[in-house]
């Protein structure tokens, strides 16, 4: 993450790393590590590097397809959790570093192949951190950008309002446009994308960060207002089953680092 978000990155994700691994969880669910595989290109002999890895979900849904992962978070809970379980798996092909996604700590064209998730609405800079993840990919590597997006344009900023208020170490969700410009921006070519609609349950999801009494108050009466024919949210929310349940979608952007003319 960017150095002067790194502070709130950390604290609201260091209590947060077992949450990532509840399989009752969309962190930790298996159609959705099946999907990112499905949609990554690797080769057996791949060295591949995660950026803000959190505890390595997508790094371990595509360690059994190469040779080695290497997933670098700024958050050492996180890492933590993850080698946990990757160790308890027998999984022995992934490495955990403590790293900055702006500065990553790696030389020039190191890897086959970097993938990041759900990452981008962290930084400060989107456009320093995808450059950095060209800067240590191969020519004629790939790189592989998941994160949620915002549907209608229109409805960005309260959007992203309401995220703040849940999560503090969100900065700004980009528009699907918005993403892959970002990508196209740092020099690569867009290869195939795939999205997903992730369904989220309200309450839990709050609950996941501990969003203050106040600010979860703002967000369901957004919510109830969008229900009730008010302004949008961007989240889609419904009522199920008493609850009110939302919808994140997340789009996947596969891209190459073309080779040098």
């Amino acid at each position: 993450m960017a150095a002067s978000n790194a502070g709130e990155v950390r604290a609201s994700f260091a209590g947060q790393a077992a949450a990532f691994e509840d399989v009752t969880r969309h962190f930790g669910r298996k159609d959705v590590a099946e999907w990112m595989a499905a949609n990554t290109p690797v080769d057996v002999d791949d060295i591949v590097l995660e950026v803000a890895a959190g505890t390595a979900l997508f790094g371990r849904a595509i360690a059994p397809l190469v040779r080695a992962v290497i997933a670098i978070d700024i958050t050492p809970e996180m890492l933590s959790e993850g080698k946990r379980v990757a160790d308890a798996s027998g999984r022995s092909n992934l490495l955990f570093q403590i790293g900055d996604a702006t500065r990553l700590p790696f030389l020039d064209a190191s890897f086959d192949a970097v993938i990041s998730r759900l990452a981008v609405h962290h930084f400060d800079d989107p456009d320093a951190a995808l450059s950095e993840m060209v800067r240590v990919c191969r020519p004629g590597g790939t790189v592989t950008v998941i994160d949620m997006v915002v549907v209608d344009e229109s409805n960005a900023d309260r959007f992203n309002d309401l995220e703040r208020r849940r999560d503090q170490a969100h900065t700004r969700a980009l528009t699907r446009t918005g993403l892959r410009d970002a990508v196209e921006r740092a020099g690569l070519h867009v290869t195939h994308t795939s999205s997903w609609e992730n369904v989220l349950d309200g309450e839990r999801w709050m609950e996941q960060t501990s969003t203050s009494a106040d600010d979860a108050a703002v967000i369901r009466a957004a919510w109830d207002e969008e229900l009730s024919g008010g302004a949008a949210t961007g989240m889609a929310p419904r009522r199920r089953d008493g609850h009110i349940e939302f919808v994140h979608i997340w789009d996947l952007i596969g891209a190459q680092r073309l080779m040098p003319r």
